[in-house]
């Protein structure tokens, strides 16, 4: 099944990490939508949404993936399936026109005052340069919003061990 990543799952490295059959399938967007650094996290940092506006001229840039319905209950798992999050059927676009429909996770618990650890913001980061995200939407959307250090050093050091030059 298709799925829609626009936060931490971004990251070809951080996904692959979570799931065994993962497939990216490449750079989509969704329309009338933002990014926003406003979901309530487990560990009470803010993590992505795909916050919908109505507004034609929003968008969110995103990775379609392929998922397997085995990996599909694993990240259901992860992303705190009615724990914060809901899933959601929309419609994605790439460059080229190409529209379909693919599964993404919302917020549900928002707050506005949170700002995302360090190591989430750069999962996020790391993710829309790989994907080759527009310069401005990456400065606007995702290096515009402050980040602050883990408390938990041995957390951080976790997250980001998948990248391992960190």
């Amino acid at each position: 099944m298709h799925y829609f990543a626009y936060g931490s799952n971004l990251s070809l490295k951080r996904i692959q990490a979570r799931l065994d059959r993962v497939k990216r399938l490449g750079t989509y967007m969704a329309w009338d939508h933002q990014l926003r650094f406003h979901k309530l996290g487990q560990d009470n940092s803010a993590k992505c949404d795909i916050y919908y506006t109505g507004d034609p001229d929003h968008y969110v840039y995103g990775a379609l993936y392929w998922v397997d319905h085995d990996d599909k209950a694993i990240l259901d798992r992860i992303e705190g399936l009615d724990h914060g999050y809901q899933q959601k059927q929309i419609e994605v676009e790439n460059t080229e026109g190409h529209r379909l429909q693919a599964f993404t996770y919302y917020a549900t618990d928002i707050q506005t005052d949170d700002k995302p650890f360090s190591w989430y913001h750069y999962h996020v980061l790391t993710g829309a340069k790989e994907n080759g995200f527009p310069q401005d939407y990456i400065q606007a959307y995702i290096e515009a919003v402050p980040a602050v250090p883990d408390p938990e050093l041995e957390r951080h050091r976790r997250e980001l061990a998948i990248y391992q030059n960190y």
